[in-house]
């Protein structure tokens, strides 16, 4: 398969069913609540979300780092009321591991679809608590749905 080349539904399918989740860990955290929040109703969070890969070939393994930035809004504040970004790492090892198959078009499917579903309970954990350290109302996260529009993937 050619680098540009999509995998085919077959393909992918083989591709993550040769996977394996051998270690979670988060990489970094940061989180900012200059301003308190009375009210999670009242209160609209904006993502954005990264993700990068390392192959690993001699282990068989690559590592998915994905972060997430989210901002908090309040309704009727002129800025953010805090923010929380967190970085975790995902480290998978498969009989595919192989940087002359050309994994970066499974890695463009993997982050939009694979990865989301196994990080995001992690993410909504991290922001679920944060909120209540800070003194914020717990704030639940949606779940991640991918393919789906609207999803906040």
């Amino acid at each position: 398969m050619s680098e540009e080349q999509k995998p085919s539904p077959e393909e992918y399918g083989a591709f993550v069913k040769g996977l394996e989740l051998t270690r979670v860990r988060m990489v970094r955290s940061q989180v900012e609540a200059p301003y308190p929040i009375s009210d999670a109703s009242t209160v609209s969070i904006e993502l954005e979300r990264d993700t990068q890969f390392l192959v690993h070939e001699e282990i068989s393994s690559f590592e998915a780092l994905s972060r997430f930035d989210l901002t908090f809004d309040e309704e009727g504040a002129d800025e953010p009321v805090g923010t929380i970004s967190v970085t975790y790492s995902f480290l998978y090892e498969g009989d595919m591991i192989d940087e002359e198959v050309g994994l970066d078009p499974y890695f463009e499917i993997f982050a939009d679809v694979s990865l989301p579903v196994n990080v995001w309970p992690f993410v909504r954990e991290f922001v679920h608590n944060a909120s209540s350290r800070v003194d914020w109302p717990k704030l639940d996260l949606p779940l991640v749905k991918p393919g789906l529009e609207g999803d906040p993937q």
